[in-house]
C-alpha cells in the first residue's frame, strides 16, 4: 500500500512540473514584407523559406508555432552588381512573449547595405485579421 501512495504522489508530482510545458501550441500567421530598398533572394524566417522579394514586395503567410518579436533570418540582398549575404541567429527566446494567434508581419525596414545583417532591421507588426 505504501508503495502504491509513492507512486500515486510520485506521478501528481511530475504531473504539475510538467503543466507549464502542456499548454497547447498556438500556431501564429507570419507573413514577410520587404522595405529594405533592396532585392531579397533566398529569404529564411525561423527555419521557414519565403523565397525571393522585390523591392516593397509581400510574401504570403506561412503557419509559424513560437512566433516572437524576434526572429532568426536570413537572405541575399541585391543591388545593382552588389550582393550581401545576411545571416541573424537568436539562440533563445527568455523573457519574450509569443505573439500569439493572429496575423503578423516581419517587416524587413530599410538600412544601408552594410548595416543589414543586425536584429534592428526586422520588426513583428499585427496586421488587420
Amino acid at each position: 500500500m505504501k508503495i502504491f501512495f509513492f507512486v500515486v504522489v510520485a506521478l501528481c508530482a511530475f504531473t504539475v512540473a510538467l503543466l507549464p510545458y502542456l499548454r497547447p501550441i498556438v500556431m501564429t500567421d507570419i507573413r514577410v514584407k520587404n522595405e529594405t530598398g533592396y532585392q531579397l533572394r533566398n529569404i529564411m524566417v525561423n527555419g521557414k523559406s519565403y523565397g525571393d522579394l522585390a523591392i516593397g514586395g509581400v510574401s504570403g503567410y506561412q503557419k509559424l508555432a513560437h512566433a516572437y518579436r524576434y526572429a532568426s533570418f536570413e537572405f541575399v540582398a541585391v543591388h545593382d552588381e552588389l550582393r550581401k549575404e545576411v545571416y541573424v541567429y537568436f539562440d533563445d527566446y527568455i523573457g519574450q512573449t509569443p505573439l500569439g494567434k493572429g496575423r503578423f508581419s516581419y517587416v524587413f525596414q530599410h538600412a544601408p547595405l552594410d548595416e543589414l545583417d543586425t536584429a534592428d532591421i526586422l520588426d513583428a507588426v499585427r496586421d488587420g485579421d
